[in-house]
């Protein structure tokens, strides 16, 4: 499977490794005042050789290149080389020059621009799955108010990014926390809180255009595995996978018991936190460019509720959640 993306970043004819002479005389760096960055019209995917499916090659090759004034790609450079043995990287640069842009504009005028793409070499399947929350017995029929209830959209930008995220006209917006950028809770009888919150953006250190191979997604998991118990105290890993909603792969995580410190509620509401078992969180995470988006949903219930009454309130919460997903967007701000 080859894997494409538009890293927006910021390409000599020939692959100098230097950066002597680069970017060539005249060429714009995106985030120059008044600078419209550029947008991609048509990606072509590379191929591999032959001899690099025989050594088993995967991994990304980044290369810069300059978007002309017509949109095409002129010069093109490795920024990070997978393999120059096999021919992956003299194949990443044949299909960058391939790629066609609407032309980034300066001053109202088309301008030469340097930018980054990203091509990504696998050879393995695609895994998917659901958090066990989120998988419903073929025979249960429960019906969710809120999936029929009108909906209320919400924008809000960061790093040049517009994201737009629906939510049950019954939820409530409240003060973000921790640098989120979006908080909802929708509250159901005897206080059965969900919250669903977006962060900040931030760069991704990988790209989920078409999903992870299973190698790279136990990878993630032993990281996360590692790393969970030092970024939150008590919690521990459920698990890890991948889900495709719409066209868009979803990175997700279940952590078990996490603390309700940073969750916050309208005043009237705070009290109920009191009477609350620690949260079961789950962090989805999906990538746009270079740029990494996180929606975190959580469920908390009343201390003591029975096992299938929280079952029910984790499924109904999924129902929603998930078609949030698929109501989500995510645009450039310009």
């Amino acid at each position: 499977m080859i894997a494409v993306g538009f890293l927006l970043g910021w390409c000599p004819s020939a692959i100098p490794q230097s950066l002597e002479g680069w970017p060539p005389p005249g060429v714009h760096k995106l985030g120059e005042a008044g600078l419209t960055a550029p947008r991609l019209l048509k990606d072509v995917k590379p191929q591999y050789t032959a001899a690099a499916m025989r050594a088993n090659v995967q991994g990304a090759v980044i290369i810069e290149c300059v978007v002309d004034v017509d949109g095409s790609v002129g010069a093109v450079r490795v920024r990070r080389s997978l393999d120059p043995t096999f021919g992956l990287d003299e194949e990443a640069m044949k299909t960058a020059k391939q790629w066609r842009f609407q032309p980034a504009v300066k001053d109202g005028m088309p301008v030469q621009v340097v930018v980054s793409i990203q091509l990504t070499f696998t050879l393995g399947k695609i895994p998917t799955s659901v958090p066990a929350a989120f998988a419903r017995s073929a025979g249960d029929t429960t019906k969710v108010p809120a999936l029929d209830e009108p909906w209320t959209d919400k924008s809000v930008e960061s790093d040049g990014w517009r994201l737009t995220m629906s939510y049950p006209s019954s939820w409530l917006p409240t003060a973000s926390s921790r640098g989120n950028l979006l908080q909802v809770v929708g509250v159901r009888g005897a206080s059965r809180f969900t919250f669903v919150s977006l962060p900040a953006l931030k760069p991704a250190a990988f790209s989920l255009r078409e999903g992870l191979i299973a190698d790279k997604l136990q990878q993630f998991e032993s990281a996360e595995k590692a790393s969970l118990p030092s970024r939150v105290t008590g919690a521990s890993l459920g698990g890890v996978g991948q889900i495709q909603v719409e066209s868009r792969y979803w990175l997700w995580e279940s952590v078990r018991h996490a603390p309700m410190a940073d969750v916050r509620l309208p005043q009237t509401l705070v009290p109920d936190l009191l009477r609350m078992d620690p949260i079961d969180l789950w962090v989805f995470n999906t990538t746009e460019a270079d740029r990494l988006i996180q929606i975190n949903l959580a469920v908390a219930v009343p201390k003591g509720s029975p096992r299938d009454q929280t079952e029910f309130d984790e499924h109904a919460a999924a129902d929603i959640f998930v078609e949030m997903l698929k109501r989500f967007r995510i645009e450039r701000a310009n």
